[in-house]
């Protein structure tokens, strides 16, 4: 949607993009979505359908990249470049309206039971199950223990160089993010 208003509005100043782009990646970006659906995909499977369910949604995930790249293409060659942004936000906007009315919930406060995938292994003495209400969903989202979790995960020590390994593939992804502009 931001780069869809930048380039319709070409008077803006590009920082118009900043507050967006923080709002997309207070969800995860790509990652989050991706993460979600392969979760939902999880929960809502039988056990001996996952395996092929998750690599059908990975599959087209990846083969979005390449396919999106050449449709755009042809797309701004022959309408510019509102038609395919305009066509990401319209995307964008089904998926949304898909969502909230056609994807029910797998676990938390609204879960319908008949959701709960059948066959899935049996649930272990330890795990307490808790209710789970809106406003601890919300509090779970916006937890900085979360964020400072994931930084002692990312520098923590490992064995050989692995964390150098690692940390160079985080910098890498966040240079290629740089040059993409997403």
């Amino acid at each position: 949607m931001g780069y869809f208003l930048v380039n319709w509005q070409t008077s803006w100043p590009v920082e118009v993009l900043y507050p967006i782009t923080f709002l997309e990646a207070i969800g995860g970006g790509n990652a989050g979505i991706l993460s979600s659906s392969i979760s939902y995909i999880s929960d809502i499977t039988r056990e001996k359908d996952r395996t092929s369910r998750v690599s059908t949604a990975n599959s087209l995930w990846f083969l979005g990249g390449p396919m999106g790249t050449l449709l755009a293409a042809v797309l701004i060659k022959n309408g510019g470049y509102n038609l395919p942004l305009g066509i990401v936000a319209l995307t964008y906007i089904a998926a949304a309206i898909y969502v909230v009315v056609f994807i029910n919930e797998s676990h938390g406060p609204r879960a319908k039971k008949e959701l709960q995938a059948q066959g899935s292994l049996q649930p272990q003495d330890s795990i307490t199950k808790t209710k789970v209400s809106f406003s601890t969903m919300v509090k779970d989202f916006f937890d900085w223990h979360r964020v400072l979790e994931s930084f002692k995960t990312a520098f923590k020590r490992r064995d050989g160089n692995v964390r150098a390994v690692l940390l160079t593939v985080l910098v890498a992804n966040m240079v290629r993010r740089v040059a993409r502009g997403n």
